[in-house]
């Protein structure tokens, strides 16, 4: 859907997370309407960026029943969905994510920059199709819902098939974090994918880290990759984040 002329003219610098949004009783209304399943997935990182701006925003979290009653009425037939005031709806999580982190000044601070955290970004998403089977097994509430993949992570056998395809877009990611360090140093709080301050591919990589240690709870996939892993580690580990998983554990009990 191509989106109306009109956009988000507030847009907040983001902080390094070292303190959470207010509480949802305490908030305005929502600028932003984020709809999506009550999961981590392709709706976290956007969910994570407001909150590191602290920007108000409706966290819609949809049922699975929910879903197949409205599923017809959204376009394409898929989520996540992001309603802009003024602007309308965007559609697909990578349209969402750059969009959000433009707003909210996540997307680098050049062009080059915004360029290459687009690559990270793509390059996280395309790694993440081989693992996405793995998850929707994991979550799966029926045998039709299982995904046609031999074994899943939970066995030895499983993590020997992704580290059999997952090192090239591992060691590309690793190779730009080094680059960046050897470029631009690291500040007290550590080195970033891209220039001197926190990213949509920080955050992105953070989300997809997340996900994996799911599956791969003793993080073996990332056993050779320290910087990846203490990097993923730091940004989930930011008070602002924190925070808004604090507050949506107390909401959704």
């Amino acid at each position: 859907m191509t989106p109306g002329t009109t956009s988000p003219k507030a847009k907040p610098q983001p902080s390094s997370g070292s303190s959470g949004s207010k509480s949802a009783k305490t908030r305005s209304k929502p600028k932003y309407t984020l709809t999506y399943f009550d999961t981590i997935g392709h709706a976290q990182a956007t969910r994570y960026m407001f909150a590191l701006a602290g920007v108000d925003f409706d966290d819609r979290r949809v049922s699975e029943a929910e879903w197949r009653r409205i599923q017809r009425t959204v376009p394409l037939e898929q989520l996540p969905v992001l309603e802009v005031e003024g602007m309308g709806a965007l559609h697909q999580s990578v349209c969402i994510d750059r969009f959000v982190a433009k707003q909210l000044g996540f997307y680098g601070k050049t062009d080059v920059e915004a360029a290459q955290i687009d690559q990270i970004h793509t390059t996280i998403a395309e790694a993440g199709r081989l693992v996405m089977p793995f998850v929707q097994n994991m979550f799966a509430t029926s045998p039709s819902d299982v995904q046609p993949v031999a074994v899943g992570l939970d066995t030895e056998e499983g993590v020997e098939k992704l580290r059999t395809h997952l090192p090239r877009y591992l060691n590309f990611l690793n190779s730009q974090v080094v680059a960046n360090e050897t470029v631009n140093g690291q500040d007290a709080e550590g080195v970033y994918f891209v220039g001197t301050s926190l990213s949509l591919a920080d955050i992105y990589w953070a989300c997809a880290w997340e996900i994996a240690t799911e599956l791969d709870t003793e993080n073996t996939l990332l056993e050779d990759y320290p910087k990846l892993f203490n990097l993923a580690k730091r940004v989930s580990k930011l008070p602002a984040i924190q925070e808004y998983k604090r507050q949506h554990a107390e909401d959704h009990p």
